[in-house]
């Protein structure tokens, strides 16, 4: 039996070896959104937003967009059967910005899903020679604005994704919206996402999505993952299937920010319907991940704490490479470390349950 922990604690050595490894080279990779960028020509950009029920948080972006002076900007917004207001909202936004538009909801066909219906019926709409695809509660800079499309120009992309700086509020949210970054910067080199054909790597973020509008209405990417629960990185393995090119990056500055939820059983709820859809709908791939990050951790420490010491400073320096990358208080991931990877075990555990129960719903929809 001695034999059996120590095999498993030399995997697990191993395993924090190599996604150290990975945490530092995505620190000190060039994967994060520059600061301000000028683009290289002046094209019409097209700002689209897919709206269920977002009175609270949809104003203060629509707020920033009107205040934004890019000479050839239209923005859009889709009215998903909202019951909240949100469609009076964006109709007195749209008299202080004439350049908006309010799209009203369509009847959800068979086999898609709310928000890539809601992307789709955006896209038919639009007219930018780029298509921008934001959720309600990001908040832009123009500057940022100006700085992706730059970036999308000069690289010569199809698809730029981009991770904003996280807000965190509530004690939940603190818990729990870490494991996001920490699940992505410790797994997976973001430089290769752009560098390699390989659509197993891939990723990409629907709340801030930037698309060649040329290519987006050749392939109608949103169409082609109606079905899917995790659409933004469905979208960028086709893109990289049909050989072009996407990539995603890091905001790590307030020039783009997002406060995905607003408290911790809304950020459970969020990640839990997505964490087996975003496994390519393996949950066994899930629960390897739960026992290598969590289940071994807790029997080795029973049967070798000592040993397990050993590992503890590549766990912190792994904390604070990600950390720095994503943009979030090192002091407060620092210090709520334990908890956080304890909060992380019990999403990882409902995540499981909810989609072997068929118990996937966002936003009063079923999602599976």
């Amino acid at each position: 039996m001695n034999h059996v922990f120590e095999i498993l604690f030399w995997f697990l050595a191993g395993l924090t070896s190599l996604r150290l490894l990975i945490a530092g080279s995505n620190y000190f990779s060039p994967i994060k959104l520059p600061h301000a960028a000028a683009p290289d020509s002046i094209a019409k950009i097209s700002i689209l937003i897919p709206a269920r029920n977002e009175a609270e948080r949809l104003p203060a972006l629509l707020q920033q967009i009107s205040a934004f002076t890019h000479p050839q900007l239209e923005w859009l917004v889709y009215d998903d059967e909202s019951t909240d207001g949100t469609a009076d909202l964006v109709k007195v936004a749209i008299q202080q910005d004439p350049r908006g538009r309010l799209l009203p909801a369509q009847p959800l066909p068979e086999a898609w899903l709310g928000k890539s219906h809601a992307c789709y019926q955006l896209a038919q709409h639009a007219q930018g020679d780029y298509l921008l695809f934001l959720d309600a509660d990001v908040r832009l800079h123009e500057s940022a604005l100006h700085a992706t499309l730059a970036y999308l120009q000069q690289h010569q992309l199809q698809l730029l994704s981009v991770f904003p700086q996280q807000i965190t509020r509530s004690w939940g949210e603190m818990l729990l919206v870490p494991f996001m970054h920490h699940l992505l910067l410790t797994w997976l080199p973001l430089l290769l996402v752009k560098n390699t054909k390989w659509s197993g790597l891939a990723v990409a973020n629907g709340q801030f999505m930037l698309f060649d509008g040329q290519t987006y209405r050749q392939y109608q990417w949103h169409q082609q993952v109606k079905h899917q629960i995790v659409e933004d990185v469905a979208i960028m393995r086709l893109l990289k299937a049909q050989s072009l090119r996407g990539m995603a990056l890091l905001a790590a500055h307030p020039q783009l920010q997002c406060r995905m939820y607003q408290h911790g059983e809304e950020a459970l709820a969020g990640f839990a319907k997505t964490l087996v859809p975003g496994f390519q709908h393996q949950p066994l791939l899930l629960l390897f991940y739960a026992l290598v990050t969590g289940w071994i951790w807790l029997l080795l420490a029973i049967k070798m704490p000592l040993q397990l010491l050993i590992l503890l400073p590549a766990l912190v320096l792994t904390r604070i490479f990600v950390t720095r990358s994503a943009g979030d208080s090192l002091p407060l991931n620092l210090g709520l470390g334990l908890v956080q990877w304890l909060s992380w075990q019990w999403l990882l555990l409902r995540a499981l349950y909810d989609f072997q129960m068929r118990r996937l719903k966002w936003k009063d929809r079923f999602v599976k």
